[in-house]
C-alpha cells in the first residue's frame, strides 16, 4: 500500500509539473517565435536528408537528434522548424518526468521530487531548449534516461536490464551530441569503483554496459539507415578527437 501511494503521489507530481512546464513552453513560443540561427542550418540539413533519402555527407552532425526532429516533416510534410520545435517540447516534458524520477531515486522524498520537478519545468535554459529546433533536448532527454537507469542499476538487488537500458540511452545520447561520451567514462568508472567488494558483479555489469553500448550503436544507425562510413569521415573523426582532448585536459 505504501509503495502504491508513493507511485500515485509521484504520478500527481509528474502531472502537475508537466502541465506547468507545458504552459510555460507554449507561452514562450508565442512570445519568442523567432528561431535561433542553428535551426536554419538544421532545416537545410533535414530537407536535404529527406529529399535524397541519404544523410548529407558534408557535415559531422550525430544523426539521431536530427532524425527525431525531422519526423513531423518526413511523415506529414509539416513545416521543418515548427515540427522540430514540437518534438523538442515533447522531449522537454519527458525531461521533466525523468528528472523527477532521478531526484526521487537519489533521495526518496516527495517534497524534493516536487521541488525538482518545478525547477526543471520553469528553468529558463531548459524552456529555451524545448522551444527551439536544436539538438540539445534529444541529447538531454536520453542523458537523463541513461542517468535514471544507471542509478537504478546501483542497487545490489537490481535486475540486469537496468544497466542495459543505461547503455542503450547513453548511446542514444551520444548519437545526438558528442558530449555524451562523458557518460560512458563516468558510468564505467562508477561501475569499477562501486564494485570492489563484488568483482564478479562489477565484471558482469561492465560487460553488459560495454557490449550493449556497441550493440545499441549498430542497431540505432541500422534502424535510421545511417551507413557506418558516415562516421569515418575526417570531419567527424576530428570532432571526436576534439572531445577526447577536452576529457584528457579535464
Amino acid at each position: 500500500m505504501i509503495i502504491c501511494k508513493s507511485k500515485k503521489d509521484l504520478f500527481l507530481i509528474d502531472i502537475l509539473c508537466v502541465v506547468l512546464g507545458g504552459l510555460i513552453r507554449i507561452i514562450y513560443c508565442i512570445v519568442y517565435p523567432v528561431p535561433v540561427r542553428d535551426a536554419f542550418v538544421y532545416k537545410e540539413f533535414i530537407e536535404s536528408w529527406n529529399y535524397s533519402g541519404i544523410i548529407p555527407g558534408d557535415s559531422y552532425f550525430p544523426p539521431l537528434g536530427l532524425f527525431l526532429l525531422k519526423i513531423p516533416y518526413s511523415l506529414f510534410e509539416y513545416d521543418v522548424i515548427k515540427g522540430g520545435t514540437i518534438v523538442n517540447i515533447v522531449l522537454g516534458l519527458g525531461i521533466i518526468i525523468t528528472l523527477i524520477s532521478v531526484s526521487y531515486e537519489i533521495y526518496p522524498s516527495k517534497i524534493v521530487a516536487l521541488c525538482s520537478g518545478l525547477l526543471v519545468a520553469t528553468h529558463p535554459t531548459l524552456v529555451h531548449y524545448s522551444c527551439q529546433m536544436t539538438r540539445e533536448n534529444p541529447y538531454l532527454f536520453f542523458s537523463c534516461l541513461a542517468t535514471l537507469f544507471f542509478l537504478k542499476s546501483l542497487n545490489r538487488t537490481s535486475k540486469p536490464f537496468y544497466v542495459v537500458y543505461a547503455a542503450i540511452f547513453s548511446t542514444s545520447a551520444f548519437l545526438c551530441r558528442f558530449e555524451a561520451l562523458e557518460l560512458f567514462v563516468i558510468f564505467v568508472l562508477l561501475i569499477i569503483c562501486l564494485n570492489f567488494k563484488s568483482i564478479s558483479t562489477g565484471i558482469k555489469k561492465l560487460f553488459l554496459f560495454t557490449s550493449f553500448s556497441v550493440i545499441s550503436f549498430g542497431s540505432i544507425i541500422y534502424i535510421i539507415n545511417i551507413p557506418i562510413s558516415y562516421f569515418w569521415d575526417d570531419r567527424y573523426l576530428w570532432r571526436f578527437k576534439f572531445i577526447l582532448d577536452i576529457l584528457k585536459q579535464g
